[in-house]
């Protein structure tokens, strides 16, 4: 961390380099979701990196959608939901620059998000239009299957949650 000081007093120093900042706070972003500072996160980077992507267009890049997703998943933690969905309709933007599997991993959480604030209703449909896409080829991945099968059977009232649960969890 204090490398990272002296790189931001050497971009003070050179303009040109302000750009690179996205890089700088996505250490500090990376470190401290490892250490399970949340609300630093939340309190000391996202308006500084959200005003970072902006002031240098670097929506469509890589780097931004990896700060984007540590974003995601410690509002997820911090149980904030409209933040978590705020960050994944812009993660599904910005999937086609990273890793086909991040979409599905994108596909998971909003699963997740939307059921833990009790948007069944919202959950049928998403389930509906990711099978759809899913049945065009976007995915042989058995652990997205899973999840999809497992959502399916969570959401339909009349099963035993905690042994859903259990099942999916000797499965993973």
């Amino acid at each position: 961390i204090e490398g990272i000081e002296k790189i931001k007093l050497l971009t003070k120093s050179y303009p040109f380099l302000e750009r690179n900042l996205t890089f700088v706070y996505y250490l500090e972003i990376k470190h401290n979701f490892q250490e399970g500072n949340f609300k630093l996160l939340i309190d000391g980077f996202e308006n500084a990196i959200i005003k970072q992507i902006k002031k240098h267009s670097q929506s469509e890049e890589s780097l931004p959608a990896l700060c984007f997703i540590y974003f995601t998943m410690t509002h997820m933690i911090l149980e904030n939901s409209q933040r978590v969905q705020f960050y994944l309709r812009r993660l599904h933007g910005m999937s086609k620059q990273l890793n086909p599997s991040f979409a599905l991993f994108f596909d998971i959480l909003e699963l997740i998000s939307h059921y833990e604030t009790g948007d069944i209703d919202v959950i049928q449909n998403l389930l509906l239009s990711l099978r759809r896409k899913d049945k065009k080829g976007k995915s042989e991945d058995g652990f997205y299957q899973e999840m999809l099968d497992f959502f399916s059977v969570l959401i339909d009232g009349e099963s035993d949650k905690k042994g859903i649960v259990k099942d999916m969890r000797s499965k993973v």
